[in-house]
């Protein structure tokens, strides 16, 4: 205990020497694989990406888990810090065997470096970097967190429940601090949604999946008892006796139209909060040519709608941007007419703008075939009944290259007098062309 007292006020002292401040932090809360976290931005080279501290389960404790880079071997993966241990587990090079498990008490020193730390015991140093992920460029309000990221490690460190009463309150969004630093949550329940944006209620929100599982947190000062997404009860993870992470059951989302959800959380004190939000799955769909369809002309019309879009900017496709056409039921119609085509299957690219300058890609397929023999006519129909063609040779025959007459019922008579079943008959009726 004396070592790892000892660690803290050093590394108290590398915080202040290196200008941080251990209280306060410029995180973000979101989802991140599958789990509640902190998103610290990060920009370099004016590439855009993110550092991400996840709060998940390590060896049946609640851990902090960061993606960094191991330099004693060129490996990746994570670094764990729970409040008896600090891991590093290489989870992206796997055949680098050189996992470390440090006892808190073992700690000596900890240090800050640039973008990570160095962690030392008696006789042996590690030194790890922090590993960003592609992200979105800056939104109003965000600014670089390194520093940020480097203090909220540094408390994990040195205090893990001062980190986990600070993952608390970060992670909720919602709390007050009285003189002495005490947290307080509100008596009526706090319902935060991590994985579908700001979520506010009555909103209407994108959904990337044909499915989605809601994860969140709920927070109030009596703890709380229970949640529940579209009147399912969801699995509840703790995260403080105030706060508690909940994830609900896979939700299906139909193709077109909003998907409502209802969360329900009731505290221990039986005070009841209720939210709900709409989820649209974006799509693109053509609808010309339809699937599997076939042109002949060396240039074709391409329509689609764009589906669970609400930010849409415009439509690029082939290198044009396309005129968009606002529907009644939400979506947006677009066209582009003379869009050459070769011989073959051919994948025209297209782009969805969004109106913070992100970009959906999206694929028109259009297959084009050589010309085909004309539509068969009643009259040849009638002539291959006459000779004993059977209706299985004149069903394939009709699905290949069509009719060039209309059903009536005179036609239907005449071809039944032949010799026609209802399966040709029926062939001829959905091939007209």
């Amino acid at each position: 205990m004396q070592k790892m007292a000892a660690a803290r006020r050093i590394l108290a002292l590398s915080l202040l020497a290196a200008g941080m401040s251990a209280s306060l932090f410029g995180e973000t809360a979101i989802a991140h694989g599958n789990a509640p976290a902190l998103k610290f931005k990060h920009e370099v080279r004016q590439r855009h990406s993110s550092w991400y501290v996840d709060y998940v389960q390590f060896n049946g404790e609640p851990a902090f888990r960061v993606r960094v880079h191991h330099y004693h071997r060129w490996c990746n993966g994570y670094l764990y810090l729970t409040a008896t241990r600090v891991a590093y587990v290489p989870q992206f090079t796997p055949s680098v065997n050189d996992g470390i498990l440090i006892a808190r008490p073992d700690i000596v020193d900890v240090k800050p470096r640039f973008s990570g730390y160095e962690i030392s015991t008696q006789g042996k140093t590690y030194d790890f970097a922090f590993l960003s992920e592609p992200d979105a460029a800056f939104e109003s309000g965000e600014s670089e967190g390194r520093t940020d990221l480097l203090n909220f490690v540094g408390l994990a460190l040195s205090d893990f429940a001062a980190a986990h009463l600070q993952f608390a309150r970060s992670i909720v969004g919602s709390s007050s601090q009285d003189s002495s630093g005490a947290t307080h949550f509100a008596a009526k329940p706090v319902i935060r949604i991590l994985n579908s944006g700001a979520v506010i209620n009555n909103t209407t929100l994108d959904a990337g999946l044909h499915a989605e599982r809601v994860l969140g947190i709920a927070a109030a000062a009596g703890g709380i008892k229970a949640v529940t997404v579209n009147g399912a009860p969801a699995t509840l993870v703790p995260i403080s006796p105030e706060v508690v992470q909940f994830t609900g059951s896979e939700l299906l989302l139909k193709d077109t139209g909003p998907n409502t959800v209802s969360i329900s959380a009731s505290s221990g004190d039986n005070a009841i909060a209720q939210i709900q939000f709409n989820l649209i799955r974006p799509a693109v769909r053509i609808t010309q040519p339809v699937a599997d369809g076939k042109v002949v002309a060396p240039t074709a019309t391409i329509r689609g709608l764009v589906i669970g879009v609400n930010d849409l900017e415009r439509v690029d496709l082939g290198g044009k941007n396309l005129a968009l056409s606002k529907q009644l039921d939400g979506t947006f119609a677009f066209e582009s007419a003379s869009v050459p085509v070769n011989m073959g299957v051919n994948r025209i690219p297209g782009f969805l703008v969004r109106s913070n300058g992100e970009r959906d890609v999206f694929w028109a397929t259009v297959r084009r075939v050589p010309p085909g023999p004309p539509p068969l006519s009643l009259d040849r129909i009638a002539g291959a009944l006459r000779a004993d063609v059977t209706n299985g040779r004149l069903i394939d025959l009709v699905n290949e290259n069509g009719v060039d007459f209309q059903m009536t019922p005179e036609t239907e008579n005449q071809l039944r007098s032949l010799g026609a079943n209802k399966a040709l008959l029926d062939a001829i009726t959905d091939s007209q062309k």
